[in-house]
């Protein structure tokens, strides 16, 4: 796996644990988020739970 499909997994998971239905989200929010996680985590060094939660809640 690349790091984009780990930020989606990681995306994705969370997610699911905040019970987010995930069926009812478009694939480019998704992927927007993945991406938002991937800059926050890789590139500006985040602490994981801090880059997920900030890369869903600047979309949601």
């Amino acid at each position: 796996m690349d790091h984009m499909e780990d930020s989606k997994m990681e995306v994705l998971n969370y997610l699911r644990k905040q019970n987010v239905d995930i069926a009812a989200l478009d694939e480019a929010v998704i992927d927007e988020m993945a991406y938002r996680y991937y800059k926050n985590y890789y590139s500006y060094e985040m602490d994981h739970d801090f880059a997920v939660m900030d890369a869903v809640e600047e979309l949601f």
